[in-house]
Order: structure tokens, then C-alpha cells, then sequence
């Protein structure tokens, strides 16, 4: 039971002792973040509960917002359909992003799952409660997905993916302990480009040469876009570097990037490490209060070539 989902021993635990003892609630709320197998528990759970693949019986719904929100249109859709009979002994309703219903909607919804129909079982996936009204979440169960080990993910790349070890450990400490997202991170072509360019990136830092560090201002106004992703990859290079230093290396995260991390490592001091993040740290939160993007960018770049020793 649950076997294909990775982790969760605390949502597996709940759910089998529920099953157990035939206290099956009429709502579950099922938060946590984007990717981390919610949807894949609640249709296994789903499977076990109709006896049958719910993808082929009429009394298995998944509901998804329409585009950035559910309407209450859509939910008083919903509440009709609840209350039409099951073909067999339960109807079953999976909620994607249940945290993108507008107060409205919610509020229509309150009644039904205050006094659902006995056959019902409801079950809303969430990305973040805090989003729910109060008066829903005190009328489901409520359930945590949390993020996995890195070495659950790493392990996982390794035996189902066929990805060596070096590169399955890297994926993993970039996944945020979201499996998904060390898939997609995996499969992205546009990720393994944004590191090779964060790795010319710091050769021409680390040349000093005033003219081609203005030059990458055009590199990060062109990658405007994915900004957030290559500040952050940029930082776990730096971090690389301390760990380097150190002799820390089982928390080198670009650990395929190994002899690069090695060589830049010896041409930084320290102290000028800490000072790298401290000053890419400093530039994210000015472009996040939205300062003029190519000044601070310009600045940030001047700043890393003063602290190259």
C-alpha cells in the first residue's frame, strides 16, 4: 500500500490506521508543497477506497481551478454533482490547488462539507492552508506532505533513473526535497545551460578585466527572466567554494562540478567567499524592492571583482 510514493510515513501511517479501522473522514485537506506526490497519494488512496482504477469510474472526479482560481460558478458545479448518487458506494472528489478558491467560492462550499452526503469523500489538495478559510479547515482532516530527505531523492534518481551518483546528489540538493522537482531540473536543458554560463561568469570575475564584467550586465539583462535561479546557482558555487576550503565536502551541492569548484576555490580567500554571498545576497533583495535591475546588476558584478584577492 502506497508503495510508489516516496516517503510520507506520517500521511502513510494516518491513512492505514484510518483504513484499518474504518474511520474514513468525509473531507481531507492534503497540504504541502507543488510536486511532492500529493495528487499521486490521494488517487492511490482513492483506488483503495473504490476498489478499482478511478480513472475509469464515473465516481471519481479531480476538480482544477479555472486558470489562476476556482470560481464559485465552479463550485456550485461541484456541489451539484456531489449530491447525485454514486453508481456504486462512494464518490470521490480530488481538489487541485484547493488554496486558489476565492472567499466566495469557499464559503459556498461550507455547507457541503459541514453536511456531505454519506457516500461522499472529499479530499483538497494545498499548497498553503493559511490560504483556506478557518471554518473549511475545521471541517477536514488535516494532513502534512512534507519535503523528502535529499538521500531519498538522490537514491531514487540513481535506482529509477539510471543517473550516476555524482549528478543524482547534485539534483537531490537542488530539489528543495521535492521530487518532482529534481525530475524536471534532470530533464531541463535550460538548467544545465544556466550553470555553463554561471561558470564563464565567474572566469570573466575572476580575469578582473573591467570591460568584460560590464559585458555580463548584458548576459543577466538578456537571462532577466531566470535572474532568481542564476543569483541562487551562483551563491551554491560560492558556498561550494567555503565547503571546498574546509575540507566539508559532503555538502558541496554541484559536486559533477567538482574540479571546477576546486580551481576557482584557490583564487578566493575566505573571507572574500562570504563576502561574494553577502554581496549577491544584498543585490537580490534590491531587485526584489525593485530596483533599477542593470545598476544593481552592475554593481553587484564591480563589487565581486573588488573582493577577488
Amino acid at each position: 500500500m502506497f508503495e510508489n510514493i516516496l516517503g510520507q510515513d506520517m500521511p502513510k501511517k494516518f491513512i492505514k490506521k484510518a483504513l484499518e479501522n474504518n474511520k474514513i473522514s468525509h473531507a481531507y485537506i492534503f497540504e504541502g508543497p507543488k510536486g511532492i506526490m500529493k495528487k499521486e497519494f490521494a488517487i492511490e488512496f482513492s483506488e483503495i477506497l473504490l476498489k478499482q482504477n478511478p480513472l475509469n469510474s464515473p465516481d471519481f472526479t479531480i476538480v482544477r481551478p479555472d486558470k489562476n482560481s476556482f470560481k464559485i460558478s465552479q463550485v456550485r458545479e461541484l456541489i451539484k454533482d456531489i449530491y447525485i448518487k454514486p453508481y456504486k458506494e462512494k464518490k470521490i472528489y480530488i481538489i487541485e490547488d484547493a488554496h486558489k478558491m476565492t472567499v466566495q467560492a469557499q464559503n459556498s462550499f461550507l455547507k457541503t462539507l459541514e453536511e456531505p452526503p454519506s457516500y461522499a469523500i472529499i479530499i483538497l489538495l494545498c499548497e498553503n492552508i493559511n490560504l483556506l478559510l478557518d471554518t473549511i479547515k475545521s471541517r477536514c482532516e488535516s494532513i502534512k506532505f512534507r519535503p523528502l530527505k535529499i538521500d531519498i531523492i538522490r537514491d531514487f534518481l540513481i535506482d529509477e533513473k539510471n543517473i550516476n551518483e555524482k549528478e543524482a546528489s547534485m539534483l537531490a540538493s537542488f530539489s528543495s526535497g521535492i521530487i518532482k522537482r529534481a525530475i524536471d531540473l534532470y530533464e531541463s536543458k535550460d538548467f544545465n545551460n544556466v550553470r555553463t554560463g554561471i561558470e564563464k561568469f565567474l572566469d570573466v570575475i575572476l580575469s578582473k578585466k573591467v570591460l568584460n564584467i560590464l559585458v555580463l550586465t548584458k548576459y543577466l539583462e538578456n537571462n532577466k527572466d531566470d535572474i532568481s535561479e542564476i543569483l541562487d546557482l551562483t551563491i551554491s558555487y560560492f558556498r561550494d567554494m567555503m565547503f571546498m576550503k574546509e575540507g566539508i565536502y559532503k555538502q558541496i551541492i554541484n559536486v559533477d562540478r567538482i574540479d571546477f569548484i576546486d580551481d576557482c576555490s584557490y583564487k578566493f580567500s575566505r573571507k572574500a567567499l562570504m563576502k561574494a554571498v553577502s554581496i549577491i545576497e544584498d543585490s537580490k533583495l534590491k531587485l526584489n524592492s525593485n530596483c533599477n535591475f542593470n545598476l544593481t546588476m552592475e554593481t553587484m558584478l564591480l563589487n565581486l571583482k573588488e573582493v577577488i584577492k
